[in-house]
């Protein structure tokens, strides 16, 4: 009888089950890691389009800003596209008293993922003094 050392066919393909099962499990959870980047992605872009939106208005002189609204009206919406998805960025100025008090800046960007769809908000005070 001859002694033999090695692995034997079943051995072999034994091993490789076990290891393509346990490779579908690590893609499988790549692939939520990637998907999970780019929905994070689109919540950055989101948040920075608001903070934008918002910064327009909390920038402006309080004349600009009160010019604005008596001609434009106190809320809008507007679209910004950023790498190939639409951004809607809704805001609404609101007077918090008489013409020489604080206007309230609020912004709401809708957007949409593979998983959900979520608005990121702000809220923000244009003061009188500046």
């Amino acid at each position: 009888m001859r002694n033999e050392s090695g692995f034997t066919l079943i051995e072999i393909m034994i091993a490789l089950v076990i290891l393509m099962i346990g490779l579908t499990g690590v893609l499988g959870m790549s692939t939520m890691a990637i998907k999970a980047a780019a929905d994070n992605d689109k919540w950055t872009t989101a948040r920075i389009v608001a903070e934008s939106t918002a910064e327009q208005f909390t920038a402006m002189p309080l004349d600009a800003l009160q010019s604005y609204i008596t001609a434009n009206g106190a809320s809008g919406t507007e679209t910004v596209r950023v790498n190939n998805w639409d951004y809607q960025a809704h805001y609404w100025l609101e007077r918090t008293g008489s013409l020489s008090t604080p206007v309230r800046v609020r912004v709401r960007v809708n957007y949409s993922t593979e998983a959900y769809a979520a608005p990121v908000s702000i809220v923000t005070m244009r003061s009188f003094y500046m």
